[in-house]
């Protein structure tokens, strides 16, 4: 993927918990309690882009993340509360979304920051040691770079692509290195396919069902390439 760029503060908490569609689902009693709650798909109106594509369909039993986020728009602006909904494609991708889900359930991720945000293509998540609130480095001098240490193999299915609203694992030259990272395509990035790409591609495997605003006001706070957090881009915007 392009370089990294780091926010010059913090952008968003995260607190995540799996949950699954009010769709008709049989739960089994080994399946963990999550599985029974329900949730309302006809209340999903802050919706990404429609495209051509399977992904624009919920199906039922899916595993679906309820993520609360914080931020802020501006300078002078108040913060901003709001939730974003995820649902994981199991049935397409069931090694990729096997590993969110535990980090989930874990909570790994609980606290963690944005710590890369491009307007118009990604903003990137997933990094255990990216929690301490400061400007980077200070957050941590791996931030962006951490992660747990166990990887996953790449996975593709003809019915996953990167369409407005996707969730992919970030990862490093190695095809298989994804770990915790991953990221959502805050437009349509199609060049992280497999088909587009001669280095095997980016594995989506989830969509944002609701709550498609906030990433892209996330999306639009400053970033810095320095590790100072000067020279920022889309300076009338700040996250915190």
């Amino acid at each position: 993927m392009v370089r990294q760029r780091l926010s010059g503060v913090v952008l968003v908490l995260l607190l995540m918990a799996p949950m699954v569609s009010s769709l008709p689902v049989e739960v089994q009693n080994e399946e963990p309690v999550w599985r029974s709650v329900g949730l309302d798909p006809t209340e999903w109106t802050d919706r990404p882009e429609s495209e051509d594509s399977p992904m624009m369909d919920s199906y039922t039993g899916n595993a679906v993340i309820k993520m609360n986020v914080s931020y802020q728009s501006g300078w002078t602006s108040s913060r901003v509360e709001g939730t974003v909904i995820i649902e994981l494609f199991e049935q397409w991708a069931p090694v990729t979304t096997n590993n969110m889900i535990a980090h989930v359930e874990s909570g790994l991720y609980d606290g963690v920051f944005f710590h890369r945000v491009i307007n118009d293509f990604v903003t990137q998540s997933g990094d255990p040691t990216c929690k301490t609130i400061g400007v980077y480095p200070a957050t941590s001098p791996t931030c962006g770079s951490g992660g747990t240490g166990e990887t996953i193999p790449l996975e593709h299915d003809e019915n996953l692509s990167h369409v407005d609203g996707a969730i992919g694992m970030a990862r490093s030259a190695d095809p298989d290195s994804a770990d915790s990272q991953w990221y959502i395509a805050e437009t349509e990035a199609h060049g992280l396919d497999p088909e587009n790409r001669d280095d095997e591609g980016y594995a989506t495997f989830g969509i944002v069902r609701d709550g498609m605003t906030h990433i892209r006001a996330i999306a639009d706070v400053p970033t810095s390439d320095e590790p100072t957090g000067t020279a920022l881009d889309n300076p009338f915007a700040s996250g915190g």
